[in-house]
């Protein structure tokens, strides 16, 4: 795992290179969950919130949990801290589309 914390600005940049492709089976779960798609502004999001939990992702969920506990103990510096990841989805944003701006509460 490759790891890259960039201080730009006020806002901190963490970077995390997973080591292998997506997997022939994680390829096929995305196409699943591509067909179940809600519109957004200007792309398109999964209507599963929760994709993550889908057993297909399973090394790609503890991939993300590993890269959210480096960041905690790296830049956030704490180790009384249990933050995991309690939702997931895929958006997907053709050519000329965009991401629209918005927030999330509990992040």
């Amino acid at each position: 795992m490759e790891v890259e914390h960039i201080q730009l600005f006020a806002q901190s940049v963490f970077r995390v290179n997973r080591s292998n492709e997506m997997s022939a089976i994680e390829l096929l779960a995305v196409e699943t969950q591509l067909l179940s798609l809600r519109d957004n502004p200007s792309n398109k999001t999964t209507t599963n919130l929760y994709v993550l939990n889908n057993p297909s992702f399973v090394e790609l969920k503890n991939f993300c949990q590993a890269a959210v506990n480096l960041y905690v103990d790296q830049v956030m510096r704490t180790k009384n801290s249990d933050i995991r990841i309690t939702q997931s989805w895929i958006n997907l944003t053709k050519e000329g589309g965009g991401h629209h701006e918005h927030a999330h509460g509990n992040s």
